[in-house]
């Protein structure tokens, strides 16, 4: 996890899309008039996020050594998308504005099943359930469990930007802009086969009557708005005629207003339902970002085309927030990382 949070780290952060040369003599369009651009990007990503590790325990029989097993939900790679439209100006002190959308959503799954041993809940609405005052030290365990995480991510973004030349192999653009982000998050889990828990007065296991399965569901549901900021940088390796070979690098991150909607609400067959209220949260989000990849650029006519691809890291912090039966109140950050390939066109 640290090695993870480090590399997202290191690439912190911004948009994937570098700069407009506005400085190659054989691109003439780019550096004689104003442009408008539109990009699509594919996105193949993956997401991790820190309490997704232990959703559940499994105990096995006593013996000599016990074993404790952690569950985690392993996310699947998934594919996405970013598009958007910008305007350059190629005045004697260039600029760029863009706005663009991006749309990822995926989900982790996993099951487990046992015969003898204990599978325990890591909620909290599971330590009530067939214990109504809270008693002891656990809640029911299980012989089978099941978890179905559902990530649903969407921003949008408006930057303005300018290009500075540094020298005739490096370009920066320093950007300022607007970053809206809504993050959805639903955890739904399955427990089959109940037993009471064992203590030292009941050390035997003793299967629940009351109820045969059950589901608890956890909402962690996230919008906000805020200022962004950031710098990409172009490396200019290769320039034949009417065709170029860049490196770029980006780098970026958002300070936003966040408000968090949290929902926990455990389900059996008896039929009882328990709520475990999680007050809404209202209160700052950072995020950051980070890109390195290679572009190409060619001239047709008029217009440009620009391919690059690269790969993409952020990192959103402190995004989950509800309460765990094991952990207490989560302040856990979720990681997103992956490839991207980009396409643009420049218009003159």
């Amino acid at each position: 996890m640290k090695k993870g949070f480090l590399l997202l780290l290191l690439c912190a952060s911004s948009q994937v899309f570098g700069i407009q040369n506005t400085n190659n003599a054989s691109l003439p369009s780019t550096q004689s008039s104003n442009s408008t651009f539109v990009f699509l990007d594919l996105l193949t990503w993956q997401i991790r996020e820190v309490s997704d590790d232990n959703w559940a325990q499994i105990l096995k029989p006593k013996d000599v050594n016990e074993q404790i097993q952690f569950l985690d939900v392993p996310f699947k790679w998934d594919t996405g998308f970013r598009i958007g439209i910008g305007y350059n100006n190629t005045t004697e002190n260039p600029w760029n504005i863009q706005l663009y959308y991006t749309g990822y959503k995926t989900k982790g799954v996993n099951q487990a099943s046992i015969n003898s041993g204990e599978i325990h809940s890591a909620f909290a609405g599971n330590f009530y359930a067939n214990n109504a005052a809270g008693d002891g030290i656990s809640g029911p365990y299980y012989h089978q469990a099941g978890i179905q995480w559902n990530v649903v991510y969407d921003t949008l973004d408006l930057e303005l930007g300018r290009t500075v030349k540094i020298n005739s192999i490096l370009n920066l653009r320093p950007f300022v802009g607007l970053k809206a982000a809504v993050i959805n998050q639903n955890i739904n889990t399955t427990w089959q086969e109940p037993y009471e828990p064992t203590t030292n007065a009941n050390p035997n296991p003793t299967r629940i009557t009351t109820f045969s399965s059950a589901t608890e569901q956890m909402t962690n549901n996230f919008k906000g708005l805020g200022p962004s900021f950031g710098l990409d940088t172009t490396w200019h390796l290769f320039e034949p005629a009417n065709h170029q070979l860049n490196l770029l690098g980006n780098f970026s991150g958002a300070f936003l207003g966040g408000h968090w909607k949290l929902a926990d609400v455990y389900y059996d067959n008896t039929p009882v339902t328990i709520t475990v209220v999680n007050d809404s949260l209202t209160t700052a989000a950072p995020m950051a970002k980070g890109y390195l990849g290679m572009e190409w650029i060619g001239a047709i006519n008029n217009t440009h085309l620009n391919i690059r691809l690269g790969y993409e890291g952020q990192v959103w912090f402190n995004q989950l927030r509800y309460y765990t039966f094991d952990m207490g109140k989560t302040n856990d950050s979720l990681f997103l990382q992956g490839g991207v390939l980009d396409f643009l066109f420049t218009f003159d």
